[in-house]
């Protein structure tokens, strides 16, 4: 498997509440919808955002 990857780029992405992903290493801001981060914020208070 490691081998198959060797001249891949790296990828670092998180599923969002509205079923989007959200490129860690390269964020779009088309790629950000507000009710994402009202759903993150909505729950700070518990469980520390998103999760």
């Amino acid at each position: 498997m490691a081998a198959d990857r060797a001249g891949a780029p790296p990828r670092a992405w998180q599923r969002m509440l509205s079923g989007r992903r959200l490129d860690l290493l390269d964020p779009s801001p088309l790629d950000i919808e507000i009710a994402d981060i009202a759903h993150g914020l909505a729950r700070v208070a518990r469980w520390n955002g998103q999760t």
